[in-house]
């Protein structure tokens, strides 16, 4: 039912099927894997919470990133907004099957070109400011 709802929202910009979507992504999520230009790191310390638009991902207990989760009404597009710097943004993809959670961004910023959006959820060698991080939703 949740993949129907990413394709949904993500694919044809229906704002209900959007806020369903966002709802099934609040929460802890727990890393399990980790990827950057294409050399894995270590992902047992890091976790996720999202808190309606708000995405915080900490690291061994100390917040790293704070940012806004904006869907883009294309299929997987969301991109990492800065909550206190706007213009600083990571143009990225994002899914969710079932209970895990792929985020793939450009660790490279800039607000007016989202041309750096990387092409899938894979991060390889060579190609430069590409994050992948998988998670798994945390069950209480």
């Amino acid at each position: 039912m949740l993949i129907a709802y990413c394709v949904i929202a993500l694919c044809c910009g229906n704002q209900e099927a959007q806020t369903m979507l966002m709802r099934e992504l609040q929460g802890e999520w727990r890393c399990i894997e980790a990827t950057e230009n294409g050399i894995s790191n270590e992902s047992g310390k890091i976790y996720c919470r999202i808190e309606d638009a708000s995405i915080v991902i900490f690291e061994g207990g100390k917040k790293i990133v704070e940012k806004n989760i904006k869907l883009q009404g294309e299929e997987h597009k969301a991109d990492l907004v800065d909550q206190s710097k706007p213009d600083r943004v990571n143009f990225g993809l994002l899914k969710v099957e079932g209970k895990v959670l792929w985020i793939c961004v450009s660790s490279l910023f800039d607000a007016n070109s989202s041309n750096q959006r990387p092409k899938g959820f894979v991060s390889r060698r060579g190609e430069g400011g590409v994050i992948m991080l998988k998670f798994e939703k945390k069950i209480k």
